[in-house]
């Protein structure tokens, strides 16, 4: 799976970092918790951890994150649930379409 180094949502750069393990989340100087991919909108980066032998995880939560910053920037105030079904049920559609967006221009 090739994950872009950066996107654009709504005009802000998104950098997206991948890593081969899980993400700690640290608030207050303290480890809160591990997530295998997040969206961090103070400094607009997407983080994912990549399983080789489960690409489709990936990308799933790819999409998902990607949700999660168009939730932030576009104050839609999306639960967790409907952004996880919607990250869902969008790389199903895609992966089984075979969507490649590589050549579309942007207008």
């Amino acid at each position: 799976m090739l994950y872009p180094s950066s996107l654009n949502v709504f005009g802000h750069d998104v950098s997206v970092k991948v890593f081969s393990d899980p993400i700690e989340v640290v608030e207050g100087g303290q480890q809160t918790d591990v997530v295998l991919a997040q969206y961090d909108p103070q400094t607009t980066t997407i983080s994912l951890m990549h399983v080789p032998d489960k690409p489709a995880i990936g990308m799933s939560n790819c999409l998902h994150e990607i949700i999660e910053c168009i939730d932030v920037h576009a104050d839609l105030k999306l639960n967790h649930t409907q952004i996880s079904t919607l990250a869902s049920g969008m790389y199903q559609a895609l992966a089984s379409g075979k969507f490649n967006f590589s050549d579309t221009p942007i207008q």
